[in-house]
C-alpha cells in the first residue's frame, strides 16, 4: 500500500532501547529528559497516566538497566492490618514508651 507509513517513533525507540526491553514494551513514546533544580524529570504523557491508573504516588526502580515505573495506589493505612498481625506474632508488638498514665487516676470529663 502506498499511503502505508510506519510509526516515526518505532525506528528510533528500537534502536535506542536493549532487545529485553523493547521486547516488553508495547506501546512506546520518546519523552525529553528536563533539568530540574539539581534533579532531572520527564513528563509522563496523559495517556499514559490514564492507562495505567497513577492517581499521585509511583514506585520507581531499575533492573538491568531499564527504568520502571509502576502506580503506587492504595488506600490510606492499606496493610497495617496485615502489618500488626506479623508484629504480633514475632513479638514485635511492645510499646516503644512507656505508659504514662494509670487509667484508674484519671477522672471522667463531663
Amino acid at each position: 500500500m502506498k499511503n502505508e507509513k510506519k510509526s516515526s517513533i518505532e525506528k528510533p525507540v528500537a534502536k535506542v532501547l536493549h532487545e529485553p526491553a523493547a521486547a516488553y514494551l508495547r506501546e512506546t513514546q520518546i519523552v525529553k529528559i528536563r533539568q530540574i533544580g539539581n534533579s532531572r524529570g520527564l513528563i509522563i504523557p496523559n495517556n499514559l497516566i490514564n492507562k495505567v491508573g497513577i492517581k499521585s504516588e509511583v514506585i520507581i526502580g531499575s533492573k538491568d538497566g531499564v527504568i520502571f515505573i509502576e502506580p503506587l495506589n492504595r488506600e490510606p493505612r492499606e496493610g497495617w492490618t496485615e502489618a500488626f498481625k506479623a508484629m504480633r506474632n514475632n513479638n514485635d508488638d511492645e510499646l516503644l514508651l512507656p505508659d504514662m498514665f494509670n487509667d484508674e487516676d484519671i477522672e471522667a470529663y463531663d
